[in-house]
C-alpha cells in the first residue's frame, strides 16, 4: 500500500473570527487518498460485514444459494457450470478486496474458507458429471 500523506494543521482564521468572535477555532485538512479496490461488485459485501461483523450474512451473500449435492434437473450441465463459475468469481473478488485492504478477521476468513470450499466441490462434482 502507498504510503499515507502527512495531516496538515492551519490555524486559518474562520468565518466566526473575522467577524469579532472570540471563538479561536482550527481547520484540519485531511488527504484524500485514492485507492483501487481489486473487485467493485464485491466492496460493499466487505463493508457491509466490517459493520456488522455477521458472518452467516456474509456467508449468504457470498454464496446467495444453497448448493445441491447433484445438479438441478432444470440447468443444463453447462448452465450449471456456468453458475457455479459466477460464485467462484464472487468468492474470489471478495478475497482480492480483503488480501488488498488488509483485513484481519478470523470470522470473516472461515466464512470465505467454507464459501471457496463448497463452491470448488460442487465445481468438481458437474465437471465429473457425465449426464
Amino acid at each position: 500500500m502507498p504510503e499515507l500523506p502527512t495531516l496538515i494543521n492551519t490555524d486559518a482564521e474562520s468565518p466566526s473570527s473575522q467577524n469579532g468572535s472570540n471563538e479561536s477555532s482550527s481547520t484540519t485538512e485531511l488527504p484524500v487518498v485514492p485507492m483501487r479496490i481489486p473487485d467493485t461488485a464485491t466492496f460493499a459485501l466487505l463493508l457491509h460485514y466490517l459493520y456488522t461483523k455477521n458472518a452467516s450474512r456474509l456467508a449468504a451473500s457470498l454464496v446467495p444459494i444453497v448448493l445441491p449435492s447433484t445438479r438441478p434437473e432444470k440447468l443444463s450441465k453447462e448452465a450449471y457450470k456456468k453458475l457455479l463459475r459466477d460464485l467462484a468469481a464472487r468468492v474470489y473478488g471478495f478475497w482480492l478486496n480483503v488480501v488488498a485492504l488488509g483485513v484481519s478477521d478470523e470470522k470473516m476468513w472461515a466464512v470465505m474458507e467454507k464459501c471457496w470450499g463448497d463452491v470448488v466441490e460442487a465445481l468438481e462434482k458437474a465437471c465429473a458429471d457425465k449426464a
